[in-house]
């Protein structure tokens, strides 16, 4: 499946990263914010009185949390929140805009979990490894707990911390779980409770599963030895293993992954030797018995499992409705009795840059469903909660004032369209369009502005709607269409709104196409910039003034900023050093046909995957501020 630009919060995992910059003490031990946080509001009773839009950010508040409550979160990546939670459903509390949090901790600072009164970031540190921090947002200090080579995931419990470690030996991922405890003098001790076993197996390729009830890594069960029996993967199919890594029983013969299990139960999935899903299953320790509980033949996509609790299993089906994105219903099976049932269905929404999916959040906790949800018309996020024993839907509460930025200035409006193979008739291209109108008192020439990006959608929407399926052979159908479930996708999402220096207004688009068949497709990006004086749009050549030697040597020089900066983007720059890259950014730069994107005082000069960087680091995007350049 295709990947996709938009930021989407992976369900139950509830982790994040973000990019930013921010220095350290000597001692590398601690330090106290000493400036103004223009960016952080706690306390949701602020919130509620707070316009997103005006200059009141410089209020900081804190609030108790009661400790009941700390591990009762959904982090809202969209929009940079966590929401604290009652048992309820109801909003206790808020951290608005994390951003400036993470920017003081280091150049890659990655939002791990939060504790009680506590964010856990980590950092890529200049050994190249990764440093765990922990943030008091009480007191804006931030205490360095541990450096490892790689952190898995972080889980605080009370006074203690939970780390996965991981390395890699021959083709096995090897992790180590630690317990951090405080001794005593601003530092933490590091105890190993639980070393993978199975790197004693002379199944090379076997893992155990770090995944249990709630789709989330457990270090408490493994630290308190609360499982008799630990699931594993590999070759030979899933088995059992005791918690020292003694062979307990074989559940299945087949390939498969782990997606969920407790004391009770194991929840797997199988696939066959080409890697297509085939099912999913139950495997009842206890009864020593299996059974599928959705069969691949039954779905177009195989159900997601998000959770288990008690005797209730939780998945995402996702169901065709006849448009490009599909509805996801998120649906409770009851493993004892067989039956199912629906609790939730998210649907697309257009101008969020997500497809549904619990993109926002999705969590269990004791014996609470917390869905973070939108509204129909995209513009508030909403908190709801589901006792899973009694089955009775909490009330709906809204969790924030805060809408989308772009709602200040107008609309968002989207066009679908499926076209069938004439051959077989099954779908042959998949289309979906974004486009965006302003509020006629938005902007100065709103109408004149509207009229070219109508114009703009429509040509676009044309081309969706013309898609050349006609042009099909017997050949392409057999393949894409009967030997596998391929077609070709076109997706643009409408991405921001912002103004651009004094008199200029941006509007940007993230767009993906894929071509049936493919590894992968190719993202792209459009930005159409106008001039609020005229209504006319304006191109980065009639905005740059100067040479393009100019041009081609300021961005190659930032580049080279950005190569030590990212640590040769993370490894996957194609060239030996920052000297070499420039050298390629100069053969790249060109004015009249400039792949930029503009904000409100610098613009990105946009390199497409493959042209300075493997494909997997996405987009290289290189800032400039006008000043350098001359545009005023």
């Amino acid at each position: 499946m295709k990947k996709r630009l938009v930021s989407i919060l992976l369900i139950a995992s509830m982790v994040m990263s973000l990019t930013a910059c921010g220095d350290k003490d000597d001692d590398g031990r601690k330090r106290s914010r000493n400036k103004k946080n223009d960016d952080v509001v706690i306390n949701a009773s602020v919130v509620e009185d707070l316009d997103p839009q005006s200059d009141k950010k410089d209020v900081l508040k804190y609030s108790v949390l009661p400790f009941d409550n700390a591990n009762r979160y959904i982090i809202d990546e969209a929009n940079k929140k966590v929401i604290f939670l009652n048992a309820d459903g109801s909003i206790y509390d808020q951290i608005i805009d994390y951003t400036s949090i993470l920017e003081e901790v280091g150049p890659n600072a990655y939002l791990e979990a939060v504790g009680y009164h506590k964010l856990y970031i980590s950092n890529y540190n200049d050994n190249n490894g990764k440093e765990l921090c922990e943030y008091n947002y009480d007191n804006g200090e931030y205490t360095t707990l541990c450096t490892y080579q790689y952190i898995d995931s972080v889980e605080p419990y009370e006074d203690e911390v939970y780390v996965s470690t991981y390395d890699y030996t021959d083709s096995n991922t090897q992790y180590t779980f630690h317990k951090l405890t405080p001794d005593g003098s601003n530092g933490y001790k590091d105890e190993v409770v639980f070393e993978d076993f199975t790197k004693g197996l002379s199944d090379n390729n076997r893992n155990y599963s770090l995944y249990n009830n709630n789709s989330q890594i457990n270090f408490k069960s493994y630290a308190l030895n609360n499982f008799d029996y630990i699931p594993t993967t590999g070759d030979s199919g899933i088995e059992l293993y005791d918690p020292q890594g003694n062979f307990v029983r074989r559940i299945t013969d087949d390939k498969g992954t782990i997606c969920a299990y407790s004391d009770k139960y194991v929840i797997y999935s199988t696939y066959d030797d080409n890697y297509n899903d085939t099912g999913i299953h139950v495997y009842d320790i206890e009864a020593d018995t299996d059974k599928v509980i959705f069969d691949r033949s039954e779905y177009a996509i195989i159900p997601t499992v998000v959770g288990l609790y008690g005797d209730y299993v939780f998945v995402i089906v996702n169901e065709d409705v006849g448009k490009y994105h599909n509805d996801d219903k998120l649906v409770r099976y009851d493993l004892a009795n067989d039956t199912s049932e629906e609790l939730h269905t998210e649907s697309h929404k257009a101008g969020t840059e997500t497809i549904g999916s619990y993109s926002t959040g999705f969590k269990i906790i004791d014996d609470n469903i917390y869905i973070l949800s939108n509204t129909v018309d995209g513009q508030k996020d909403f908190v709801i909660g589901h006792d899973i024993d009694s089955g009775v839907y909490f009330s709906t509460f809204e969790a924030t004032t805060n809408i989308y930025s772009y709602q200040e200035y107008g609309t968002v409006t989207s066009e679908d369209c499926i076209l069938a193979c004439p051959i077989c008739g099954d779908p042959a291209f998949k289309g979906y369009m974004e486009g965006f109108q302003f509020k006629s008192d938005a902007v100065d020439n709103a109408d004149l502005i509207n009229e070219d990006l109508k114009a703009k959608f429509d040509t676009m929407v044309d081309d969706m709607n013309n898609h050349n399926v006609d042009e099909i052979t017997d050949d392409d159908c057999q393949w894409n269409h009967k030997d596998y479930s391929y077609y070709d996708t076109d997706e643009m999402y409408f991405s921001d709104v912002n103004k651009v220096l004094d008199h200029y207004i941006s509007v940007k688009y993230n767009g993906y196409d894929y071509w049936a068949g493919a590894a992968h497709g190719y993202p792209y990006y459009y930005d159409y910039l106008y001039d609020t004086d005229t209504g006319k749009e304006v191109t980065f050549s009639e905005l740059y003034t100067g040479s393009e030697d100019d041009l081609k040597n300021i961005v190659a020089e930032k580049a080279k900023e950005e190569y030590e900066k990212t640590e040769a983007f993370d490894g996957m720059c194609f060239s030996e050093d920052a000297d070499a890259l420039a050298e390629v950014v100069r053969d790249e730069v060109n004015i009249q046909y400039a792949n930029v994107s503009f904000y409100e005082d610098y613009f990105t000069y946009n390199f497409m995957p493959y042209d300075l960087t493997a494909y997997a680091y996405g987009m290289v995007s290189i800032p400039v501020s006008y000043d350098e350049v001359g545009i005023y």
